[in-house]
């Protein structure tokens, strides 16, 4: 399978795909620039590795391909421009967004232990003795002095009258 062929703008460092309908062409690049595509010749050297095809001074040399076992040195040209973080931002940009959902996720996760901890505390507290108090009160107001015994069957027999 042949090596992807890439030509990157000298502007922003964007690249752009090489394909035959685009050679001896010039391509608008995002940042406004234009790129200029190498001739079907300079793709053909580019594709055959000849090392002198690609030298510094032509316009191949801006030729980059995505097959990292077989890249020299100086052929693979590292992307470091406008876009190419998240939607179009900086590496820093992305860096600082990425950072900041970080701590946010941190902030909420103490934030729920926190909060978790206090209404564990407070239900334990309040919410656990309150009830069972009022539920033994009115238990006490229903049995009237009565063994409880007696008050199941006066409850029980109270429909039967």
């Amino acid at each position: 399978m042949p090596a992807l062929e890439w030509v990157q703008c000298q502007e922003c460092g964007r690249r752009h795909r090489w394909r035959v309908e685009l050679a001896n062409t010039s391509v608008a690049c995002g940042c406004g620039a234009k790129v200029e595509m190498p001739d079907l010749e300079a793709f053909k050297a580019a594709q055959g590795r000849d090392p002198d095809a690609t030298s510094a001074g032509s316009t191949t040399s801006l030729i980059v391909t995505d097959e990292p076992e077989r890249v020299q040195e100086g052929n693979l040209q590292a992307y470091h421009g406008r876009g190419a973080g998240l939607w179009g931002m900086s590496t820093l940009a992305t860096f600082v967004f990425w950072f900041g959902l970080a701590l946010a996720g941190f902030f909420f996760a103490v934030h729920a232990l926190i909060v978790q901890a206090i209404w564990s505390f407070v239900g334990t507290a309040l919410f656990g003795p309150v009830p069972f108090f009022k539920t033994w009160q009115w238990y006490k107001r229903w049995l009237r002095g009565r063994p409880l015994s007696v008050a199941i069957d006066e409850e029980l027999n109270r429909g039967a009258r």
